[in-house]
């Protein structure tokens, strides 16, 4: 509820009329907000934006990532994937004066094999690690943990080196770089450093690493006769694990001559073993974005000191309360930086200024007036903003329009063909897919750029439609009009 300066004023004229009618609580809380004096915000000036002001770079180079990290210390964040790191902008539970964009980062993409080890670049993504045949081959257990992050529709997103430095306890790759004794490269303008996994890793979101540092690659070695995998138990795909394990058995002539071991369970120490670990402390449910950008959080700092909005004013004297209302309602007090972007969207090219922190769905919506994109959660859990970008399904209310600079945009709109309906659109309405629809802009973008790929239709009724959430349950529905749409493409396998 937004209470302007006005209603506020009638409130404390008439408080002598109810006051006697209202509880303490409910008093106070209309005394707190006649000090605070906010003006409900214009939404005819400025679109309400969900993350906070800061200031946009976007580095080419290491070089100047890391003179952007000496300068800025623990007022940056690295942004690499964005799956963690913009829900907690989203909420504002993160608040950096600085965002440093690696997407456009030369060489943090590349897989390296040689005979001793495989070095995997901090920018690689699980899509990657999961589809690449060579790496699949020689070390099967990283392509088989990051099969459990999530959802497609993340892991298109999500980075390697993001997931290690969020540090999320109930992740799949810090367990597996554990148990197989990976190391991690880091670098600052000071040198370069390797620290074992086992060492990198601090606490519960914690890590070693130091606010000027890099994290570039991670190094597992490939070590003769060694043979690991990593399982979990959950409620189903994608959701967060009861209980992990990866192990490590050496095998020599058929004969088990050791191993290694690294788990996690839900609210209790991992057994004792090589690398154990803390427990799952995050709460069981559906995981959309979740450790998956190499955040504020991931770097250590944010998480030592409280944040600077946690929600709810802090409690002191009137003028602490009211400067800490404000800086949310306000921004932090900083310019509003802009940039400009040109979209190609459904096929048109659009070119706008739009301030940095503006999420692209939020200028799918508003600045280019496509409604059809639904905003629900913007965590990354419910699916429902679910675009495609470059002809991957992702979330776009876990990306900044700043980052689809030069890129391709499909919406449903693009699915429209006049008055006909055809294809997916018409096996929904038949097999009574739809109900409300607000899910279903999100289920029809997914399923398209499935059906582009030749996914198998198992995949595509099991984990790509897990990836969204239907408030009226009608998944039976849905999975038959994905059938009926694949039986008429001749691509049910």
């Amino acid at each position: 509820m937004v209470w302007s300066k006005q209603k506020c004023r009638t409130l404390e004229s008439q408080q002598f009329q109810f006051r006697p009618l209202l509880s303490e609580r409910v008093y106070a809380k209309v005394q707190t907000l006649w000090n605070l004096q906010v003006d409900p915000p214009d939404h005819k000036k400025e679109p309400v934006m969900k993350p906070p002001r800061f200031d946009y770079e976007r580095p080419t180079t290491i070089g100047e990532v890391l003179r952007l990290l000496a300068a800025h210390g623990d007022d940056a964040s690295l942004l690499a994937g964005g799956q963690s790191l913009l829900p907690l902008l989203n909420m504002r539970f993160a608040r950096p004066e600085v965002v440093i964009d690696l997407g456009h980062v030369t060489g943090l993409d590349t897989i390296e094999v040689t005979q001793k080890t495989v070095v995997v670049g901090a920018g690689v993504r699980l899509a990657q690690l999961e589809r690449d045949p060579e790496l699949a081959a020689i070390l099967p257990v990283l392509a088989r943990a990051a099969s459990f992050v999530a959802h497609p529709q993340i892991r298109s997103r999500t980075t390697i080196g993001g997931t290690l430095c969020h540090a999320d306890p109930s992740a799949e790759l810090p367990c597996v770089a554990v148990a197989t004794g990976a190391r991690m490269h880091l670098r600052s303008e000071s040198g370069d450093r390797a620290i074992d996994a086992g060492d990198f890793f601090d606490s519960v979101f914690m890590t070693t690493k130091r606010s000027d540092e890099l994290l570039v690659a991670v190094e597992f070695p490939r070590l003769p006769g060694m043979t690991y995998r990593y399982d979990e138990v959950a409620r189903r795909h994608g959701d967060f694990p009861f209980v992990g394990l990866c192990i490590g058995l050496a095998v020599d002539g058929g004969v088990c001559n050791g191993g290694q071991r690294r788990s996690r369970r839900r609210g209790r120490q991992a057994a004792p073993a090589r690398g154990a670990g803390a427990g799952v402390h995050r709460p069981l449910g559906r995981r959309g974005g979740r450790g998956r950008s190499t955040c504020s959080v991931g770097r250590g700092h944010s998480v030592r000191r409280p944040t600077r909005f946690s929600g709810v004013p802090p409690r002191g004297p009137a003028g602490s309360r009211t400067t800490a209302f404000r800086r949310v309602q306000g921004g932090s007090g900083m310019t509003e930086q802009t940039r400009a972007v040109r979209i190609t969207v459904n096929g048109v090219d659009r070119e706008a200024d739009v301030p940095v922190r503006t999420l692209l769905s939020d200028h799918l919506r508003q600045g280019c007036g496509l409604t059809g994109t639904h905003v629900g959660c913007e965590q990354g859990v419910c699916g429902a903003c679910t675009v495609l970008v470059d002809g991957e399904a992702m979330r776009s209310c876990l990306m900044l329009a700043v980052r689809a600079d030069g890129r391709t945009v499909e919406t449903v709109e693009s699915l429209a063909s006049g008055d006909e309906l055809n294809g997916f659109r018409a096996a929904m309405i038949e097999q009574h897919g739809l109900q409300c629809g607000f899910c279903t802009p999100g289920i029809l973008m997914s399923v398209t750029g499935a059906a582009r790929k030749g996914c198998p239709i198992e995949d595509v009724e099991g984990e790509i439609l897990g990836g969204h959430v239907c408030r009226c349950t009608g998944y039976n529905g849905i999975r038959a009009a994905i059938r009926q749409h694949w039986e008429e493409k001749g691509t049910v396998r």
